[in-house]
């Protein structure tokens, strides 16, 4: 399956919002286990694929 033209993009507020209250560096942690999606750097930010992040939360509960 290809990825979506425009993905939405969530950044850490938003993932907070949707209530994975995890810290910037145990995201970091996970990323690099290949268990949760990997970081987008735009700037000085990170955002993550809102599709990724869907998928994440379904496979945790």
């Amino acid at each position: 399956m290809y990825p979506p033209k425009n993905p939405v993009l969530l950044d850490l507020a938003a993932l907070r919002g949707l209530g994975i209250d995890l810290h910037r560096v145990t995201l970091w942690r996970l990323e690099k286990r290949n268990k949760f999606s990997k970081r987008l750097k735009i700037g000085a930010t990170s955002y993550w694929r809102a599709d990724q992040i869907e998928e994440f939360i379904s496979k945790s509960s």
